[in-house]
């Protein structure tokens, strides 16, 4: 248990010292740079701390932050010479970007963890997939719309005698050389038929092996995968 929340104690840290890295820089820009500065330099570092944290502990910094603004900032009339509700009215825009500032952050960063989770579930379905489809006994290939081929389990391979990394990428026409009991070249394959949408089944073909053999009489089986948009 001390260990899982190592990480996220370590993120809170974080936060906590890119506030005390923009206080630290604030001060030293109101040193070398004059009176009534703009507050500019605290939004980066709470975003910073809303990415590393959250949005809730991303509004606590920025309220703390507030904290320290007016204590050792706003309240000093040498510092920040405006009247002060000109002072206070600068406080809670302060507030009130980095708030929104925090929002931002968190949103962008919840993306980014969707995306990298959907990306590690889809890594570990396809790596599951190619698993079974390279345990199948028989022959299993996989096209692109325009006819190339996109996978060939090791079943496939062997039969075609080639291997998949050659295969993948050329013309399935190629890979998959098709001809009749005369020996005779096949010119429509059941797979070309199913790139036009079509299921189709045939036992009447011969495969004939890249390096050469006596045609082997396959049984094909072609159906279209569509996706989730119908294409």
């Amino acid at each position: 248990m001390i260990e899982k929340f190592h990480p996220q104690t370590g993120n809170y840290a974080t936060a906590v010292m890119l506030v005390a890295i923009a206080t630290v820089l604030q001060a030293l820009a109101i040193r070398f740079g004059g009176v009534n500065l703009s507050l500019i330099l605290y939004y980066p570092m709470l975003a910073g701390a809303a990415w590393a944290t959250s949005f809730l502990f991303g509004c606590i910094a920025t309220a703390v932050s507030g904290l320290l603004v007016w204590a050792l900032f706003l309240s000093d009339p040498a510092t920040y010479t405006e009247p002060l509700p000109e002072r206070l009215v600068r406080l809670g825009a302060f507030i009130l970007i980095g708030a929104v500032v925090c929002a931002i952050a968190s949103m962008l960063r919840h993306a980014r963890v969707t995306n990298e989770r959907a990306r590690r579930r889809e890594a570990a379905a396809r790596a599951q997939l190619e698993a079974v489809l390279h345990a199948l006994p028989d022959g299993v290939i996989a096209a692109d719309t325009t006819g190339r081929v996109t996978y060939l389990n090791a079943a496939a391979a062997e039969l075609l005698g080639c291997r998949p990394d050659d295969a993948t990428g050329r013309a399935a026409r190629d890979v998959v050389q098709l001809c009749d009991r005369d020996g005779r070249r096949v010119q429509t394959s059941a797979l070309e038929r199913a790139l036009g949408g079509v299921r189709m089944m045939s036992e009447r073909h011969w495969v004939r092996p890249a390096g050469g053999g006596e045609p082997v009489p396959v049984a094909e089986i072609a159906v279209p995968i569509g996706d989730a948009d119908g294409n």
